[in-house]
């Protein structure tokens, strides 16, 4: 699986949902509120995540990634500059930690 699309009344990634995907970047719809834990864990082809607003991202959810931050690009405000979501890791031990 190399792209994802959320239908409308997607709220949650669920844990592992994607575990493994050769995805290599998302950008995540406004309904989507939460990922969970390891949920693109390992996959190593994923270098970017986007979303209009925070989430709230599980342990693990991108370890194995190239993923090290969430790019928060505000929506569709315009007066609302871009931000980093930080705060996860994708590791247990703490590395590759924002």
């Amino acid at each position: 699986m190399e792209e994802v699309a959320f239908e409308n009344g997607v709220e949650t990634i669920g844990n592992c949902a994607f575990s493994g995907c050769a995805i290599t970047s998302i950008d995540f719809p406004a309904n989507i509120k939460s990922i969970g834990t390891a949920a693109f864990r390992d996959c190593s082809k994923l270098e970017t995540a986007k979303s209009k607003h925070d989430i709230a991202v599980g342990s693990d959810a991108f370890a194995g990634t190239k993923v090290d931050k969430i790019e928060i690009t505000g929506g569709e405000d315009k007066n609302t500059k871009p931000k980093v979501q930080v705060g996860w890791y994708r590791d247990n031990d703490g590395s590759g930690s924002p």
